[in-house]
């Protein structure tokens, strides 16, 4: 496995600088040229100019029709395709994820296509010259070429999201129309009042629940004038599976049909901790010794030891993680959820209680407190056995956060099995709360795909000013297959920080730094819009800008301007082999 990882690194290192010397040599090199060309009066003018060329070109393009033609078919596809696990929740979230995944893949190959062919094309039927032999410099040819690519991206892109909404919405309008139907034919309701109890799941206010605890059970007695006993009643008419998706849809509009930011446990600070621990050791002279065990190396053991007791749970135990969240606002709709996943020490099998409590395998029965426990308003939710290393989300209420943002979470391990619980501190726990709807979720999700999409751009037009369009092709596919392949190759490589041993060599903290100096540097960005999007995440405009900065303006400027030195060098009469 070395072997075969330092040959890699080596062989990528090669082409790389094989890369660097064939454009540095393309842009310094004797030869023809543009003399001059830098000025930017009348720019804007003919920029636009170039731009609506382009895009007139791309649209007549066959290939790009073909792309078009793909989204137009793909999406109203995964309308009546998309299953999930079978509930209203399962089926928007699988929708919303391919449909904005398949549409970022789609928009990433027209323009690695488009762009390198644009220039190529011209360049080899010398339509270039005429334009050349213009009062146009080439910088501006260049960047109106990527304009004209962007916005051509930006229409594809909006034209996607329009739909994902839409289909967004058609997937919950067939359910509600079902269950509206369910209502009147099963449970005996008049349309009218089937209407009345669909307008009111609509609105539920209040923390989320399961079985009788959960809020529709009480908005659906107010829009009748029932009690809550005869809504139970009448539910246990419905089917099982209109059942399950009636609770479905409530998670579905608070978790995934809206925006939510997330806050996280306050690191802990180590470092008194360990140097403690580490005088004991010394103290009971414990400490070991030999080669074998540097310095780093002991405190870095000492470390993973110390962070254990803020993250474990031992049986009969509880821990307590405080997290600085927003003032809660007075508005039932402004909701908390505890966002948790929990591993375990130890096995945990089946086991059944005297009382019927049934434990099944590899789960784990959590006890959680939220809010100060000496309060009176500290609410302990109703919990069952839950699956581990496994995500699961709870509702709480506002009154439980404290004036100045406070949110107190206190896990008690109770589960008879008598095993540790382990909570990963750096994903395994977390608040969120909403900040946004979700068409502003969605349209920042789109103008998420924009900066790997002019990353791209520029990457391709770069390739073709000194490369013919197959090469350019080839060259931007593999880097594209690198960028969205790097996290399973790092994992693969065991170049994760997870994967990480306790202590590194010299070599493996270099193999780390080569890995992912070269992963950072053929990265897309680190937004997740299908992702985020189907987890009801806020993207959020500063990291939208962030993400635009770094990647767009930084590194497709940085591209775009190697390429137009390049370009600027090029003899565009000779011919390029």
């Amino acid at each position: 496995m070395d072997v075969i990882y330092d040959s890699f690194m080596v062989a990528v290192c090669v082409l790389l600088l094989i890369t660097a010397a064939a454009i540095l040599r393309s842009a310094f090199g004797r030869g023809g040229g543009e003399v001059g060309g830098w000025e930017a009066s009348g720019a804007w003018r003919r920029l636009r100019a170039v731009a609506r060329v382009t895009i007139a070109e791309g649209l007549r393009m066959k290939l790009a029709i073909v792309f078009i033609g793909l989204l137009v078919i793909t999406l109203p596809a995964l309308c009546f395709a998309a299953k999930g696990d079978g509930t209203i929740k399962g089926r928007v979230q699988m929708f919303l994820g391919y449909s904005i995944g398949l549409t970022g893949f789609y928009l990433s190959l027209l323009t690695i296509f488009f762009s390198c062919r644009t220039l190529a094309n011209e360049i080899a039927t010398q339509q270039i010259v005429i334009l050349a032999t213009k009062p146009v410099p080439r910088w501006q040819i260049l960047v109106g070429k990527w304009l004209g690519i962007m916005v051509l991206n930006v229409m594809l892109v909006a034209f996607a999201m329009v739909f994902t909404y839409a289909g967004t919405r058609w997937i919950v309008g067939r359910f509600e129309r079902s269950l509206r139907d369910e209502l009147a034919n099963r449970g005996g309701l008049t349309v009218e009042q089937a209407d009345d109890c669909v307008a009111a799941i609509t609105d539920v206010r209040g923390p989320g629940g399961q079985g009788a605890f959960s809020p529709i059970i009480p908005a659906m007695a107010a829009a009748l004038g029932r009690s809550e006993e005869q809504i139970a009643d009448l539910l246990l008419k419905l089917p099982e599976p209109v059942r399950m998706d009636l609770r479905r849809l409530d998670e579905l509009r608070r978790q995934v049909l809206t925006a939510r930011a997330a806050v996280k446990p306050e690191e802990p600070d180590l470092r008194k901790a360990i140097d403690e621990y580490y005088k004991k050791l010394e103290q009971e002279k414990r400490l070991p010794n030999g080669p074998e065990w540097p310095m780093d190396r002991i405190r870095d053991t000492i470390r993973a030891v110390v962070s254990g007791q803020f993250t474990t749970v031992p049986y009969m135990g509880y821990r307590e993680w405080k997290m600085k969240g927003p003032v809660p606002k007075a508005d039932d709709k402004f909701l908390f959820s505890v966002r948790y996943k929990i591993r375990i020490g130890g096995y945990a099998g089946d086991l059944v209680l005297p009382n019927g409590l049934k434990f099944p395998e590899n789960t784990f029965f959590p006890q959680w407190i939220i809010g100060d426990r000496k309060s009176p308003t500290h609410f302990i939710p109703r919990t069952v056995p839950e699956a581990m290393n496994a995500f699961h989300e709870l509702e709480i209420p506002n009154n439980v956060v404290e004036p100045d943002g406070t949110i107190r979470v206190t896990l008690v391990n109770q589960d008879p099995r008598r095993v540790d619980a382990i909570v990963p501190l750096e994903d395994g726990l977390e608040v969120l709360y909403r900040v946004g709807s979700f068409e502003e979720n969605l349209v920042t999700a789109g103008l998420a795909m924009l900066p790997s999409l002019g990353l791209l751009a520029a990457l391709g037009l770069l390739l073709t000013t000194f490369c013919t369009f197959p090469v350019a092709v080839l060259v931007s596919l593999v880097l594209f297959g690198v960028c969205e392949t790097r996290g399973l190759m790092a994992e693969a490589l065991a170049m994760t920080p997870a994967q990480a041993p306790a202590h590194m060599t010299a070599r493996d903290k270099f193999r780390r730094i080569a890995t992912q100096g070269m992963f950072e540097a053929v990265s897309l960005g680190e937004l997740d819009p299908p992702e985020m999007t189907l987890q009801g995440r806020n993207i959020g405009w500063p990291a939208l800008a962030e993400e635009t900065l770094n990647v767009m303006v930084l590194r497709g400027g940085v591209l775009l301007f190697v390429g137009v030195l390049v370009f600027r060098r090029r003899e565009l009469a000779a011919v390029i082999v």
